[in-house]
């Protein structure tokens, strides 16, 4: 019985590689439950913007905020 090892080699030891640390990293978890009407209207603020899913709650939970203090 033969066994084959394939040993991890870092490449490289540069900090600057990988993932950038956020500013203000996101911890906490949300959940929310959509109609398909709302499931559909952020499926097409998706495809439109570009964006991903948890980019474009953020962008609308920021405009009502900010619809809100100019009240």
């Amino acid at each position: 019985m033969e066994l084959n090892f394939l040993a991890y080699i870092k490449k490289t030891n540069n900090p600057k590689m990988g993932r950038p640390i956020a500013d203000e990293p996101r911890v906490h978890h949300v959940s929310v439950r959509l109609s398909d009407k709302e499931l559909n209207i952020l499926n097409e603020l998706i495809s439109r913007t570009g964006k991903k899913r948890s980019e474009v709650v953020i962008d609308g939970i920021m405009l009502l905020s900010k619809s809100l203090s100019e009240n």
